[in-house]
């Protein structure tokens, strides 16, 4: 996004810029001329668009000219690159934020528990417990109807749209609310709704109802998008603390793919429910061979 932004003035050109990567890569089954007419037609921004699409290209074939393009320096302060304490602190703090100084603490005692296995182990580093401290978090920080409407309404939001559009703005939101959206019946995909500037109030009315996440009081907690968000927080302590109370030498390569695993687990509706059979399919590979 970063790249797009400096290259086509337009992060949201980042998906094209994605798709112009994966042609130049050969992952493509059509030719340009079809992608480049598609483009075309679909009207709004197509040159822009077929910038992007060229600039994905070029990344594919020469990513440091592109990095050069773009004035871009390199990354900093990346997860992997942070120190694991400054990590912990700043996942804490979030998990604070998004829900309370008791969730961030059941994050912070597991992420604990890994690290004080993983310590006497001679030689092992910290690979273990910086896969935990960011695979549980990627867990417990799941995107429910609270957290988008929290992120939907912060300042730092409009801010960054008023940055990249000028003149008398329309806000449209595409959300896919499990209470009210529909899958369709052929590829069970969940169709997304168009919601005008209007839902932006009860969007802040809603952030300031966070606490109820997870509660008997939490409506869309009911769902089993969300049922299934919470039971994969516990089941990930349990394997972890499992994991912990055994670990060693022999077993910590597997152990941090385990922990580790969590972070495929993204997208939302089809997209993460294929990405959670990946990662229990991977699991159960992995622990078959702890076993074994």
């Amino acid at each position: 996004t970063k790249v797009c932004a400096r290259l086509t003035g337009m992060s949201i050109t980042a998906n094209i810029f994605l798709l112009g990567y994966a042609y130049q890569a050969g992952k493509l089954p059509i030719g340009i001329k079809a992608i480049t007419q598609a483009i075309t037609l679909n009207g709004a921004g197509s040159e822009t668009n077929i910038l992007g699409f060229a600039y994905g290209r070029l990344a594919a074939h020469d990513p440091d000219l592109i990095a050069e393009i773009a004035n871009l320096e390199p990354a900093k302060d990346s997860p992997a690159d942070k120190a694991l304490d400054q990590l912990i602190s700043e996942r804490e703090k979030f998990l604070s934020t998004y829900q309370n100084t008791a969730y961030a603490k059941r994050y912070s005692s597991l992420v604990n528990t890994a690290r004080n296995a993983e310590l006497p182990l001679e030689g092992a580093g910290d690979n273990f417990t910086r896969a935990v401290a960011e695979g549980f978090f990627q867990l417990m920080a799941y995107k429910d109807e609270y957290e988008i409407a929290r992120l939907l309404t912060d300042d730092s939001f409009m801010r960054q749209v008023r940055s990249q559009f000028s003149g008398d703005l329309k806000i449209k939101h595409h959300l896919a609310p499990p209470l009210f959206t529909r899958r369709d019946r052929k590829t069970g995909k969940i169709h997304k709704i168009t919601f005008g500037a209007w839902i932006r109030p009860i969007l802040r009315l809603l952030a300031r109802f966070k606490f109820l996440r997870g509660t008997p009081f939490d409506v869309f907690g009911y769902t089993r998008e969300r049922r299934d968000e919470r039971a994969r927080i516990v089941e990930y302590e349990q394997t972890i603390g499992e994991i912990c109370s055994s670990l060693s030498l022999a077993n910590l390569a597997n152990a941090t793919e385990i922990a580790a695993l969590a972070l495929t687990i993204r997208g939302y509706g089809h997209v993460k429910e294929q990405n959670v059979e990946k990662a229990a399919r991977r699991m159960a590979q992995l622990q078959a061979s702890n076993n074994g």
